[in-house]
């Protein structure tokens, strides 16, 4: 039993290293990609955009045909079989309509992989207690980190095609480790109406929680997309964004580790609230500093803010939505929370970076920030209202 579960422990370890490093190939080097295709910013700003719309449309549809026909290890299966070859898209795409095409295609499968990866781990968790989600998600950090920073040098001695190529790799390994998992995950006894996923949308706890982490998204989302910038801007080069990735991925290992132990003795929506505070502060420190060097020293941050953020996030959603309609509400928050946010700060952004310049948009993500945490305090409040 205790060789069952060692074996189960390191096959899900392994698919979050290739999953985040799916992740390390794409996002950190996509805005460096558009740009070598001549868009500007505001075109970037709305690749960006359609690339968080597109996953805001497609993850509660994925969700609800899991829940409804499929299992989350079939689903996440699918699309990372789809993932792995609707990236080479990228390769040929040239002019703006293109790039856009190939967007649409890729994120209607890509979207879905994480919140789906998160989701079928919670279930095996529950059916086997053979690891917890900190133990095998922060491998996925130190996947993105090691891919990230390698990746960076790799680039810069070749050119950005090898990213594609990669992601293209890792996501193949990806389905395959999903494959060899021998738990299948259950399917629901209970099938889901649209009603069920409406009437958990129409409680109020879920959507005030849902419009906090969407405040905060908005900023994350702007920053993910345009922190390269910043590091341009304060006299990094393509290799230095490579290691604040790397930075910014490995700093979130303790936290991940640990976070279980936290999440315990304080729990989800507290340790939810420390990492949106430190949002604030981040965000603000990145809106007045003028060296790379201190930009970096800043991301540190994320070892505190992201795994904390994350974890609470999704502990406290899995806790008040029905099990019946598990896939879908977590697919709910990663649309309407994650997806709609991203959306928002990637257009939003874009728009705000080239009219005031990028020390303006740091201010005003610090300001989301401010509001998400004000937020989830009113929700604290309620909860021990209802108490």
């Amino acid at each position: 039993m205790q060789n069952e579960s060692s074996t189960l422990r390191l096959r899900f370890e392994l698919l979050y290293f290739a999953l985040y490093g799916t992740m390390a190939c794409y996002y950190p080097f996509l805005p460096l990609y558009l740009e070598s295709r001549n868009l500007t910013y505001t075109q970037i700003g709305i690749v960006f955009a359609l690339n968080s719309l597109v996953g805001i449309i497609a993850q509660p549809i994925w969700g609800f045909i899991t829940d409804k026909r499929l299992t989350k290890k079939k689903t996440l299966f699918i699309s990372s079989v789809f993932s792995a070859i609707l990236i080479f898209n990228f390769l040929a795409a040239h002019s703006f309509i293109y790039i856009i095409a190939s967007i649409v295609m890729l994120i209607i499968f890509q979207s879905i992989t994480s919140p789906m990866c998160d989701a079928y781990s919670y279930e095996v968790i529950e059916q086997t207690g053979a690891f917890s989600y900190g133990q095998v998600r922060l491998v996925g950090s130190i996947g993105f980190a090691l891919i990230s920073v390698g990746l960076g040098k790799v680039i810069q001695l070749t050119d950005l095609r090898v990213s594609f190529i990669l992601y293209s790799i890792l996501f193949a390994i990806t389905a395959y480790l999903v494959f060899g998992i021998k738990t299948e995950g259950k399917a629901n006894i209970k099938r889901p109406s649209i009603r069920d996923v409406l009437d958990t949308i129409k409680q109020f706890k879920f959507m005030v929680f849902v419009f906090s982490v969407l405040l905060v998204n908005i900023a994350l989302g702007a920053n993910s997309s345009y922190i390269s910038v910043l590091v341009k801007k304060t006299g990094g080069s393509v290799a230095i964004l490579g290691f604040v990735w790397f930075v910014v991925a490995i700093s979130e290992i303790p936290a991940f580790f640990f976070g279980s132990h936290l999440q315990k003795r304080f729990g989800e929506l507290n340790i939810y609230l420390w990492a949106v505070g430190l949002y604030v502060l981040r965000f603000f420190l990145c809106s007045i500093e003028q060296s790379y060097l201190s930009v970096i020293a800043i991301q540190l941050l994320q070892g505190v803010t992201f795994p904390l953020y994350l974890m609470g996030a999704m502990q406290y959603l899995y806790k008040i939505i029905p099990e019946q309609i598990k896939a879908s509400g977590i697919t709910i928050l990663s649309s309407l929370g994650f997806g709609l946010g991203s959306f928002i700060g990637n257009l939003g952004g874009g728009m705000l970076l080239e009219s005031h310049g990028v020390y303006s948009l740091y201010r005003v993500l610090s300001v989301f920030c401010l509001l998400s945490f004000l937020v989830g305090i009113y929700l604290k409040s309620f909860d021990k209202k209802m108490a």
